[in-house]
């Protein structure tokens, strides 16, 4: 399942962190695969197809904040940042797509263009979560 949103609100512990510019949130199963024997072959062998299963399941949340030097505030997102509860909207005002209430941001990045926006990217891995459609 992903679900993405352009007008995106995403909020660490309530607050709404500035210039959320769009959100990812995946989940993940591992491919558990098995032989499952089928019919017996021509040499005595048995011949098989694979059964694939979901197996654990990773969650993980990716943000993008966007900033204009002059005129926004800068949202420090760390690496190694426990999370203990997290939002993620469709829209501001809209109600919680995905809550978060276990996790750690790990990976962040910042970034800087000449003539062009501060840019701050980020990786929470989600332990515990609920997804709402």
């Amino acid at each position: 399942m992903s679900i993405s949103g352009k007008y995106a609100c995403i909020k660490f512990g309530g607050a709404t962190l500035a210039g959320s510019g769009g959100f990812n949130f995946e989940e993940v199963a591992d491919d558990l695969d098995a032989t499952v024997a089928t019919t017996a072959s021509n040499n005595g062998g048995v011949t098989g197809t694979v059964q694939t299963e979901p197996g654990l399941v990773k969650a993980t949340l990716r943000g993008t904040l966007k900033f204009d030097k002059t005129t926004g505030a800068y949202t420090p997102v760390r690496a190694g940042t426990t999370i203990t509860s997290a939002t993620v909207h469709d829209e501001v005002g809209s109600a919680a797509k995905v809550t978060i209430t276990a996790g750690y941001v790990m990976r962040s990045s910042k970034k800087a263009e000449t003539r062009g926006m501060i840019e701050v990217e980020f990786e929470v891995a989600a332990n515990t979560y609920t997804v709402t459609q």
